[in-house]
């Protein structure tokens, strides 16, 4: 059972945060320890972060950004980066519907083009489907990066 949190001042018992960050980061070789392909990793990533969503969101934590997917992970073998570029259509499939249940929801932050078409549409029909929701805010940052972003606000500033 998850240790109770209150978010009383004058208690001194540990305050809900606003915003969490989660680095989706490790899976990958979390798998290969266990004798699993990589792809295993990140698939029980994305069933931990379903979890992690629905109690975040029992807490009142208003806002859970996952920093899932960077530029840099273009880079892995073709194999992998296809995985995980089919992850996030696995993930809404299996759970918009306790998202829904649960008034959370999705948006997302970076660049979708360099997906699949089909990556591209779960991804925004995903947001669609739960923009009315005003429960947790669960924002999926995909193909981002530090360098793309200094490099976009230098653009944006010229």
């Amino acid at each position: 059972m998850p240790e109770q949190i209150s978010t009383a001042t004058d208690t001194g018992i540990l305050q809900v945060p606003e915003t969490i960050a989660i680095i989706m980061d490790g899976n990958g070789r979390w798998a290969k320890k266990r004798g699993l392909p990589r792809t295993a990793g990140h698939k029980k990533g994305a069933d931990t972060i379903h979890t992690i969503g629905l109690e975040a969101n029992r807490l009142g934590v208003k806002k859970l950004i996952l920093y899932a997917f960077s530029t840099e992970n273009w880079k892995r073998p073709e194999d992998e980066v296809g995985y995980l570029c089919k992850l996030p259509g696995l993930f809404f499939d299996r759970y918009i519907r306790d998202l829904m249940n649960n008034n959370i929801r999705v948006t997302f932050a970076g660049e979708l083009e360099r997906f699949p078409e089909s990556t591209q549409k779960m991804i925004r029909k995903a947001v669609q489907q739960t923009e009315a929701n005003t429960g947790l805010e669960l924002c999926i940052a995909i193909n981002y990066g530090s360098r793309r972003e200094l490099l976009l606000a230098a653009r944006q500033y010229a």
